[in-house]
């Protein structure tokens, strides 16, 4: 794999994280969470529609192919979240968890970590399948691009207090 691609996968991982911790701040109802996520993924659909331009043909080959993707992946980021929502909680100093705990958590992250990659590498090759590498690499800039602006505007507090990027956000 060259390491464009690598770059790419790393900080499509860090920009996860980020949004993992970000996303832990404020605890929200279920409900909450579940509407600002599926706002958040409407919103990234249609970035990345935007940037794609993608034919018919090409559209309906690579959402489900992207749908799929996003599901694996999210479920790696909620067991990382948690792993990272347990370690906030530790006292380290005061040893709230024993040396096995913590063990047991930081390799359960690394797992979820390469389980993480294995994931965006299998969805590599499915995508160029349904798309040019041209597209491909447009689609890993404009997802990194989407992370942006999605911390920015977190970072911002939404200036309405809500959280996700707004169209008029964009570069």
């Amino acid at each position: 794999m060259n390491i464009y691609i690598m770059k790419t996968f790393r900080n499509l991982l860090l920009f996860g994280f980020i949004f993992s911790t970000f996303a832990l701040g404020a605890q929200p109802s279920e409900s909450e969470r579940e509407a600002m996520k599926a706002k958040i993924d409407s919103k990234r659909i249609a970035y990345l529609s935007e940037k794609l331009d993608l034919s018919p043909a090409e559209a309906q080959a690579f959402w489900p192919v992207y749908n799929q993707y996003r599901r694996e992946i999210d479920e790696v980021q909620i067991e990382l979240m948690k792993i990272r929502r347990k370690m906030r909680r530790a006292d380290l100093e005061n040893k709230t968890f024993s040396d096995t705990e913590l063990e047991k958590m930081l390799q359960t992250g690394f797992k979820n970590q390469e389980l993480s990659l294995k994931i965006r590498q299998k969805y590599h090759e499915r995508f160029k399948e349904v798309l040019s590498i041209q597209k491909v690499a447009i689609l890993y800039k404009s997802e990194f691009e989407f992370h942006e602006i999605l911390m920015k505007r977190m970072r911002k507090g939404g200036g309405d207090g809500k959280r996700g990027p707004e169209p008029d956000d964009r570069r």
